[in-house]
C-alpha cells in the first residue's frame, strides 16, 4: 500500500482515503492527484467520448447523400432509356404497317408527299411519306417517318426509313 500511495504523491492512509473520496464523488472522470508544488485543485479529464464528431457526422451524410444521387440519376438515365426502347419499338411497328400499306394499296407510288396520324397504344403518332424518281424509271424510292410530334417529323424523327419498290408490269 505505501509503494501505490508515494506513486501517486500520498502521504498518508488518511490522504489516500479522501483521494479516494473525491474519485468515487467523480465517477466518469479520472482523477489526476495532486503533485506537490501544484495548485490546490485537482486537475480532471474527461472520459472519452463515444460519439461521433459533428465533422465526421457532416462528412458521412455528404458520401451518403453522393451515393444516393448518383443511384438516383442512373435510374433516371434507364428509365429514360426504357421509355425511348418503347416509343422506338412503337414507331417500328406502326412502320411496318405503313409499309404494308403502301405496298398493297399504292402498286405504284406517287412522288407527293403525305401526312397523317394514327393512334396506337392510347397515343398518337404523326408520320409522314415522300415518293421520289430514282435513276431507274422501273424503281421509285418512299421515305417515311415517325414522331411523337407533328412539328418533330423533319427533324427529330423517333425513326425514319426508305423502301424501294419497283414497277410492276
Amino acid at each position: 500500500m505505501l509503494m501505490t500511495t508515494k506513486k501517486l504523491g500520498i502521504k498518508s492512509h488518511r490522504h489516500l482515503i479522501l483521494n479516494l473520496c473525491v474519485i468515487h464523488m467523480f465517477d466518469g472522470f479520472h482523477y489526476v492527484p495532486k503533485k506537490q508544488g501544484t495548485s490546490v485543485y485537482p486537475s480532471y479529464k474527461t472520459a472519452k467520448s463515444k460519439g461521433f464528431t459533428l465533422i465526421e457526422v457532416m462528412v458521412a451524410l455528404a458520401i451518403v447523400s453522393i451515393g444516393l444521387l448518383a443511384t438516383l440519376n442512373a435510374a433516371n438515365q434507364e428509365t429514360r432509356a426504357a421509355l425511348l426502347t418503347q416509343d422506338k419499338m412503337t414507331a417500328f411497328w406502326l412502320m411496318k404497317n405503313k409499309m404494308a400499306e403502301i405496298r398493297i394499296n399504292e402498286p405504284w407510288p406517287d412522288t407527293r408527299q403525305k401526312k397523317d396520324d394514327v393512334n396506337f397504344f392510347d397515343q398518337t403518332w404523326y408520320w409522314q411519306s415522300t415518293g421520289k424518281k430514282t435513276a431507274n424509271p422501273l424503281i421509285r424510292t418512299v421515305t417515311i417517318s415517325f414522331a411523337k410530334q407533328a412539328s418533330e417529323l423533319k427533324s427529330d424523327a423517333v425513326l425514319k426509313q426508305t423502301l424501294y419498290l419497283g414497277k410492276v408490269e
